[in-house]
């Protein structure tokens, strides 16, 4: 672990140097030093970065947030051990806090704004408590004191309104009620030291505190930070307006706008006040009654939305896939002459990117230069995305010169839009000649970069060459870079070259949970049973979860092993994972995978009791539907490409299983057998499928005789065949029935169909 970044950050050593940090954030001092200790080679602050990920203490997931804000920063730069001037050659016996005091070669130091994100990270995770130290040094080095006050205000705003909403039943609406107010008492002692200071209150400090005041019906707390906002300027009122709009409190909000009009206020700071209205009900995602609303108040008090409000509205519209209403937001913008930017047009881009409509992007990118509005460097990089999405490699390169024309800044973004685009249509060598145009630009490729060229590769050779050729060049490999890497050395059989690469400590460092089970993945396929179950121990013990494609392998390789027990252990705990809401539709479609490899493994090894048992527990889905899936697998031919694959021969087996366990099947079950029956050519079986299904109340419909048809041609039953379309009579009245039993009839031999007519008595 190479940790030098963080002790080379001034910033870091003035805040292990207090006093005042808890017992938990210090810990982390004596982990740093022994990583430094341990370490023989320099390293950025991207390896600290890697490490940090994963690191529970706060102050580590602070300053790993804080420089991932400034990854171009040079002020960031390595300072070796060689760089500080040490007597002592043991740097573990020291603490930062001695170390502070020590003269450095290299001082680092953070702008406010840094100090600012810092500090709203370390209250997020760890409190107030843990940021007030953070808190006094910011009012030190100057850092804008609002800014650093209204930090800590919403922070205790936020943590009063979660005590309201705590779901922890040993907490009694009293204790709830009790610990809210403690933090709003917090929030306003803030607010009132601020305003003894002479540090005036801005909308962003008001807004948490009206907010809260106005949905808990606190009157008179509402009304005195009402007077507060009146003594500290008119710009103060937006947190009036963005509560009222984020509250549905519209008509307050119209009493107030005509108050302020009153007072003469001037269009642009009424057009303010409409975008924090506005933005108010785009918080509550509430599109409509935010597109009514600010016409409406736009109409009564005489003022143009401006371009942010619009751009709010926009961006709802398509966060609610509602793009028809963005287009004719953007229509309305440039109907009544706001200024319209390539921003604008940004979100309507991504919405296409995502539902891959790369048409919609291209056309798009035409409106803007039609309406005259120069697209960003940003939109720019949409359109090749959607380029290499469409596999238009010319259009892409028509983009690339006119940025070029334009001198619009080129990134790894860029090119890395234009690799992908190449790789899509299999030009592997031309992606390649894209590293010496960025070479030229003195663009640096990134992980970015070594991903797409990794993944467009034509063979794991060609993976390797360009890993090591970005490696020499500066590029730092991420987890899903080894997890492309490694899934192209499985592809061409070379897995134990993958697992070879792991003995490298720099690799084992960096890879993460989708390196992993990519691995897990390519050992549970070449049914390495054991070594993929010290795969999946080695992911659960880091405290991650495999992704469900590597488990959904690893359960089917248990089953064929026969190791049932840890099949079924495997099953129980990634089937019955509630998921998001968002993602339960994937869930489920998941879970039955699971089922079904559970299911077939028990057919195989004939642990029907296993079986038996495994089906009584399972909730959520009736074990039929089970059985059904797996049916349609077969009948669609799914399945063909693993070991053991499912074959008709299965299905059949299937159907003993369920009538001994007595559950139900389906028509679709049923029928789909039928199918089967034409390809085992077993008119007997069909007839037993016939009889059951009119046991069980399943009438044969025209499909069923014209399945039952099919059984009788490739069986050669010509008198069940005559008797089955006897009984079609009146469903051959239905085209697609008709035009099914004669397409049957065709495909068989002129006998066989000679001797249908004669019993039928038709002629020929």
């Amino acid at each position: 672990m190479r940790w030098r970044a963080l002790a080379s950050h001034s910033t870091a050593r003035r805040l292990f140097s207090s006093s005042s940090i808890p017992a938990c954030i210090k810990g982390a001092e004596d982990q740093i030093l022994e990583s430094w200790q341990n370490s023989n080679s320099s390293s950025s602050s991207s390896c600290f970065l890697s490490q940090a990920s994963d690191s529970s203490h706060p102050l580590i997931q602070g300053i790993s947030k804080l420089l991932q804000t400034q990854p171009g920063n040079p002020k960031f730069a390595t300072t070796d051990l060689q760089k500080l001037h040490l007597k002592t050659n043991n740097p573990a016996t020291l603490t930062l806090q001695r170390l502070r005091k020590r003269r450095w070669k290299q001082v680092v130091d953070m702008k406010p704004t840094q100090y600012l994100y810092l500090m709203s990270q370390w209250i997020k995770k760890g409190g107030a408590m843990i940021g007030q130290p953070m808190f006094q040094q910011m009012l030190k080095v100057g850092v804008e004191p609002v800014d650093a006050y209204t930090t800590m205000i919403r922070h205790f705003v936020s943590r009063a309104r979660k005590a309201l909403s705590s779901l922890d039943a040993a907490e009694s609406q009293e204790s709830r009620e009790e610990e809210a107010e403690k933090c709003m008492l917090e929030s306003l002692k803030y607010l009132h030291e601020m305003r003894e200071k002479g540090i005036t209150p801005n909308g962003s400090t008001y807004e948490p505190l009206v907010t809260w005041f106005l949905e808990n019906d606190k009157t008179s707390e509402f009304e005195e930070i009402l007077e507060w906002i009146k003594g500290d300027g008119l710009s103060c009122y937006t947190s009036l307006f963005k509560s009222f709009g984020r509250l549905g409190r519209y008509a307050d909000a119209e009493r107030y706008f005509t108050d302020v009009q009153k007072l003469g206020v001037g269009e642009e700071l009424m057009t303010e006040y409409l975008a924090s209205f506005v933005q108010g009900i785009v918080i509550t995602s509430k599109l409509d009654v935010a597109i009514q609303q600010c016409g409406r108040m736009a109409r009564t008090f005489k003022v143009t939305p401006s371009s942010t409000t619009y751009s709010m509205l926009i961006n709802l519209a398509c966060r609610s896939s509602q793009i028809d209403q963005a287009l004719d937001l953007i229509q309305e913008m440039h109907e009544k002459g706001v200024q319209l930017g390539s921003d604008v047009f940004q979100p309507l881009m991504i919405a296409f990117l995502h539902d891959s409509h790369p048409e919609g992007v291209f056309e798009l990118f035409a409106a803007m230069k039609r309406m005259n509005v120069q697209p960003s460097y940003e939109a720019y990089n949409y359109f090749l995305r959607a380029s290499a999405k469409a596999n238009n490699v010319e259009k892409m390169f028509s983009a690339l010169r006119e940025m070029k024309e334009l001198r619009l800044p080129r990134t790894s973004e860029t090119y890395n839009a234009v690799i992908q685009a190449l790789g899509a249509s299999r030009q592997y060598h031309r992606a390649l000649t894209v590293l010496n145009d960025m070479e030229n630009d003195s663009v640096k490729p990134d992980s970015g970069t070594m991903l797409e060229l990794i993944t467009c590769s034509p063979d794991s050779g060609k993976a390797l060459e360009v890993f090591e050729r970005l490696k020499t060049l500066g590029v730092k490999p991420t987890d899903s870079v080894y997890a492309s890497l490694f899934s192209s050395l499985i592809r061409d059989g070379e897995l134990d070259k993958a697992l070879e690469m792991l003995k490298d400590p720099e690799v084992s460092f960096r890879i993460g949970i989708n390196a992993k089970s990519t691995l897990l993945d390519g050992l549970a396929e070449e049914k390495r049973v054991d070594e993929a179950l010290t795969c999946y121990d080695d992911i659960l013990r880091d405290g991650k979860t495999p992704d469900l494609f590597s488990v959904g392998s690893l359960v089917r390789a248990l089953g064929y092993a026969g190791k049932l027990d840890r099949m079924f252990e495997l099953v129980d705990k990634h089937s019955m994972d509630p998921g998001s809401k968002k993602n339960d539709r994937f869930r489920k479609e998941n879970k039955i995978r699971l089922l079904m490899v559970a299911t077939k493994a028990c057919v195989i090894h004939n642990e029907l009791g296993h079986l038996e048992t495994f089906l009584q527990k399972e909730q959520e889905f009736e074990s039929s539907i089970i059985f059904d899936s797996i049916i349609l697998d077969i009948a669609n031919g799914e399945d063909k490409t693993c070991e053991s694959a499912w074959s008709w021969k299965d299905g059949f087996a299937l159907r003993k299983v369920m009538l001994k366990l007595n559950i139900p099947q389906s028509r679709i079950f049923l029928e789909a057998l039928m199918d089967g029956c034409v390809a085992v050519k077993d008119a007997n079986y069909a007839d037993e499928i016939v009889e059951q299904m009119e046991a069980d109340g399943l009438p044969l419909n025209g499909f069923s005789l014209v399945r039952l048809l099919r059984v009788y041609v490739v069986a050669e039953k010509v008198e069940k065949a005559a008797s089955v379309l006897k009984r079609m009579k009146r469903c051959l009245k239905d085209e697609d029935i008709f035009l099914l039993a004669g397409q049957i009839l065709n495909s068989a031999e002129p006998s066989f169909q000679r001797k249908v007519f004669e019993l039928l008595e038709l002629p020929e």
